[in-house]
């Protein structure tokens, strides 16, 4: 009988032995598991973090550009704003009743009737391009 005992208390311990092989398998498997997982998410978190510093990087130059491009815009149309101003100005003195009478009485005035002297430049081309003809 004490053989039998300690055959069936050896089948328990055995049985045991297994259950406990079985559940410290599993509970390293499911270490692994999120060890793995701990470390995947770190890698993420880090390539985000990677990310994250290049976008606001990204993100300042842009602001930067843009700020730039308002300027450059904002100086464009206070010119253009300028210029149709003159225009404007230029449109009411050139259509004034002086003006048009001015004009009226100088478009003789305008005309060329004669030459005037020559200038050295085109005399001494002159010269250059008849000696060049003598050579």
């Amino acid at each position: 009988q004490k053989q039998k005992a300690f055959e069936t208390f050896m089948a328990t311990r055995k049985a045991e032995l297994k259950t406990l092989q079985a559940t410290l398998q599993r509970q390293e498997k499911a270490m692994g598991e999120k060890n793995k997982l701990h470390s995947d998410s770190r890698t993420e978190r880090d390539d985000t973090m990677a990310q994250l510093k290049a976008d606001e990087v990204f993100f300042a130059d842009t602001k930067v550009s843009c700020k730039d491009a308002a300027s450059v815009w904002s100086t464009r149309c206070r010119m253009r704003t300028e210029e149709l101003q003159g225009i404007v100005a230029a449109i009411k003195i050139l259509s004034d009743d002086q003006a048009n009478k001015i004009f009226k009485e100088a478009t003789r005035s305008f005309m060329q009737l004669q030459e005037g002297h020559r200038s050295v430049h085109s005399s001494s081309f002159r010269h250059a391009q008849t000696k060049q003809q003598i050579l």
